[in-house]
């Protein structure tokens, strides 16, 4: 039987080395059809890789330059920066809205606080003058109250890549904010109740000022309590089943809530609080625990209305809390996985 030729059974042999050059995860040798595959899949995840880190950085770069603008026209401009709130609650949240629903995330946006700026949104564009004096009131409570300190409650941080976390913040932060140009710098052209002015008889009466701040507050925390239980307790609940079983239609976890999000360890405090008496009486002990939280932190921005050094400074420290926040989540997860801050031996 004729032998071949050693060259070309050298060279059969290289081609059969470059062919099963590339092993699988567990190290057998891919066949030259799935040696192909295995590098497309690795160049698409190389050119998905890339684009991440690209809009990581475009969105870094976006985000510290709305830093730049919203305090340069805080400072500067102050009712160029309420219009700016107001364009950017439009976007921000058709933006979230938009990629919570692909996730299944979009019943969050039946929280308190978005209807919290939905109520500034208002005062700011539809509400009629003769009432700004009153309204205002309401709105202070509500927006230096449980909006500003759900900062600190959600662990809100200042990460300028994340439009998720810059939009939370903003949620949160930036309604307290407005309320400080308005009170301070733009008292007459929003018909502020100035305590001690004569045109601010309302709010001259320390007990008639808290009780718009505080009880106002309340009155429209509750009210949204009530339209939250019957839209998810009573609608929801009972016409989607893949939504009261907390499950899209693979099985996985979905459809998430705050109060679901919020008592999903079972050893947390709220957790253990709300299930106290059993399943059915959860709902109520959680609005019951949401209006305490509105009640105090309302009663804490009452005396803020009337001392100029103490509003800021609750600004600062909430503002404090989110770039420590921030700088942990830097530190502590993005550097993380870069291998940056470790000592190089």
């Amino acid at each position: 039987m004729p032998c071949r030729p050693a060259a070309e059974i050298k060279g059969s042999s290289d081609e059969m080395e470059k062919s099963y050059d590339v092993e699988d995860e567990e190290g057998v040798p891919l066949v030259p059809k799935e040696k192909e595959k295995h590098e497309q899949s690795a160049q698409q995840l190389a050119e998905e890789m890339m684009m991440e880190k690209n809009l990581g950085k475009f969105a870094f770069t976006t985000g510290v330059g709305n830093l730049v603008a919203s305090v340069w026209l805080f400072a500067s401009f102050p009712h160029l920066f309420i219009i700016y709130y107001s364009v950017k609650m439009f976007v921000l949240f058709g933006v979230r809205f938009y990629l919570y629903y692909q996730e299944k995330f979009h019943y969050f946006m039946l929280d308190f606080c978005y209807f919290g700026n939905f109520l500034l949104f208002a005062f700011l564009w539809l509400i009629p003058k003769d009432l700004d004096d009153r309204m205002f009131l309401v709105v202070w409570g509500v927006m230096n109250g449980p909006i500003a300190w759900a900062v600190i409650a959600f662990g809100n941080s200042l990460v300028f890549h994340s439009l998720d976390k810059t939009t939370s913040l903003y949620l949160h932060l930036t309604p307290a904010i407005v309320t400080y140009s308005i009170r301070w710098k733009l008292q007459d052209e929003y018909h502020v109740c100035v305590p001690g002015d004569e045109k601010g008889s309302v709010c001259s009466d320390p007990l008639a000022q808290g009780g718009y701040i505080v009880l106002g507050s309340m009155a429209y925390f509750f009210c949204h309590q009530i339209f939250y239980f019957v839209v998810v307790q009573l609608v929801c609940m009972r016409c989607n089943k893949e939504f009261a079983e907390g499950r899209d239609e693979k099985g996985q976890q979905a459809y998430w809530t705050s109060f679901r999000w919020l008592t999903k360890n079972p050893k947390s405090c709220m957790s253990r609080f709300v299930f106290s008496c059993g399943n059915h009486p959860a709902p109520f002990l959680y609005g019951l625990s949401n209006l305490a939280y509105a009640c105090f932190t309302a009663a804490v921005a009452w005396p803020l209305y009337n001392y100029q050094v103490a509003h800021f400074g609750l600004l600062v420290v909430i503002g404090f809390y989110a770039t420590w926040s921030g700088a942990n989540f830097y530190y502590d997860v993005f550097s993380a996985s870069q291998g940056i801050g470790r000592v190089n031996k």
